[in-house]
């Protein structure tokens, strides 16, 4: 794992803690392919998004349903062009008002310095058992 890939993942989580998907993007391969469990938060579940027209469409849903959304990251493990994260997710439902707290966790592999899969976890101990 290179420096390079672990700048671009603190990178993209700030762009999205941000909710700025262009910025975030910016840190993801073209043909990124997403696995998100996530989804199950808006009632379906985990679904799978590929390349960034995809996830912008994804990023749309979870703005129109979450006032306040951002992952806070704890531990990051490496392996390889890999890298497991893990921490809280924070959110607070749009019209509800109510506040949401998970662990989650994320493997990331990477293709020239760029996401080019990511997986989340509602159980971390899966992320990091994932990368070994």
């Amino acid at each position: 794992m290179t420096q390079r890939n672990v700048d671009s993942f603190y990178r993209g989580l700030d762009a999205f803690n941000r909710r700025d998907i262009e910025a975030f993007l910016e840190e993801s391969h073209p043909d990124c392919v997403v696995y998100a469990s996530m989804a199950a938060m808006l009632g379906g579940e985990s679904t799978e998004y590929r390349g960034h027209d995809e996830y912008r469409e994804f990023f749309k849903e979870l703005e129109e349903v979450f006032s306040e959304l951002r992952v806070e990251i704890t531990e990051v493990r490496e392996a390889g062009e890999r890298l497991a994260a893990v921490g809280t997710l924070h959110a607070r439902g749009k019209e509800s008002g109510a506040e949401v707290e998970s662990p989650i966790g994320y493997v990331i592999e990477f293709k020239d310095g760029k996401a080019s899969r990511v997986d989340d976890y509602f159980d971390p101990e899966e992320a990091l058992a994932e990368i070994g």
